[in-house]
């Protein structure tokens, strides 16, 4: 059971269950409490903006989830992070770069207090609601969290993406913008570390001109946008329980909500594939390498046609950012499987990325050189030569 599912079961009568409950709690199931306790006692101000109704892009994605298991309580939870928050802003008519670094940074300081900074490792592992539940917020998570609490005072703070990757972006009058990293820490740090500029983005994520010029990436996301990628989570999670037509259905959705990017018709390719493969292949091989060769030797005319079907998926994917690894590697699966050789060695190249090089070659060290002081020798080449050949392209 986790803390807030702890919290959740305690009330009406929270004093008594947790007089009676031997395990350590954490902060924020304390101060939850205690509110419980006293919520009757005290009539809190009102810190949110008067247009606040409940329905920030935060609320609409949690009723989005409603159908994979988001509660009222998960609801209730978001309001209070938003109302810890913005007790802590002070309104203006109109706003600096000061003020905006400080009303950041007070919201990255609202979110180490309630312990959400435990980043997960992929976007797409779990829904809003989870990270509700456990503290494990990702980047599109404390985003999200960011966005919801600026929508909740009128702030111009909008959620901006990038490849596998979310941050915030606060927009002045002028036009003029200050991106802002959500994962950074609000404690402990200088504030203006957390600040990044357009130029940081493109060369820490490698984001291709194509895909900023069509607006796919480094441009503030829509309500539209943020639900499509609402709706890619929950893609991903009938994927993961095999649910493929519905896992179709949802990344449609993400599709006619938003066309410009190329990371759900990615999607969508895959999970054709995975509908297909599931279907002659019961345990899959962990490399692209060995998919590919599992794939072509199991294929039969249903798959060859479902397969085919992929390819101009990952195509528009492509087109779309041509930077995009991970389609270069579902199309190097499928192009090997189909038998295009010739096609897929070229994906193959594309698809390995620099950091892929150089696991391989400190893999490859570990064998060669003899365990972990030749792998480690081998690391520090790598790193120092890409360093250099970034340096140069930077």
């Amino acid at each position: 059971m986790t803390h807030k599912e702890h919290f959740q079961s305690s009330l009406p009568s929270p004093l008594n269950n947790k007089m009676m409950d031997t395990k350590p709690i954490g902060r924020r199931e304390f101060l939850g409490t205690l509110g419980a306790i006293v919520g009757g006692l005290l009539v809190a101000p009102q810190v949110f903006a008067e247009e606040y109704t409940n329905q920030t892009s935060g609320h609409k994605i949690l009723a989005l989830q409603q159908q994979i298991g988001a509660t009222a309580e998960h609801t209730k939870t978001l309001d209070q992070i938003i109302q810890n928050a913005s007790a802590k802003i002070q309104k203006k008519d109109s706003y600096s770069k000061d003020d905006a670094v400080s009303i950041l940074a007070g919201i990255a300081a609202t979110l180490d207090d309630e312990s959400i900074f435990v980043p997960r490792s992929t976007l797409l592992d779990h829904p809003f609601y989870e990270a509700l539940e456990t503290d494990g917020f990702d980047c599109s998570d404390r985003s999200l969290t960011y966005l919801s609490i600026g929508e909740a005072n009128g702030l111009p703070i909008s959620m901006v993406a990038a490849p596998k990757h979310f941050f915030v972006r606060w927009t002045f009058p002028d036009g003029s913008h200050l991106n802002w990293e959500t994962l950074g820490r609000g404690r402990g740090t200088s504030a203006s570390e957390n600040v990044r500029s357009d130029e940081e983005y493109i060369r820490k994520y490698k984001i291709s001109p194509v895909a900023i010029e069509n607006g796919g990436y480094l441009t503030e996301l829509t309500d539209d946008h943020i639900l499509a990628h609402g709706y890619l989570e929950l893609c991903s999670r009938a994927v993961g329980q095999k649910k493929f037509d519905q896992a179709l259905a949802w990344i449609d959705k993400s599709i006619e909500l938003q066309d410009n990017l190329g990371v759900y018709y990615g999607m969508k390719g895959y999970v054709i594939f995975q509908k297909a493969a599931d279907g002659v292949m019961e345990e899959k091989p962990v490399t692209i390498e060995g998919m590919a060769e599992k794939l072509k030797e199991r294929i039969n005319p249903s798959v060859r046609s479902k397969l085919e079907e992929v390819l101009p998926l990952y195509d528009k994917a492509l087109a779309l950012d041509p930077k995009d690894t991970t389609a270069y590697q579902h199309r190097y699966i499928v192009h090997t499987a189909l038998g295009n050789d010739e096609l897929a060695a070229q994906d193959y190249e594309k698809a390995q990325s620099p950091h892929a090089k150089l696991m391989k070659a400190v893999i490859g060290a570990n064998v060669v050189l003899g365990g972990i002081v030749g792998a480690m020798w081998l690391t520090d080449y790598c790193i120092d030569k890409f360093r250099k050949k970034s340096s140069k392209t930077d």
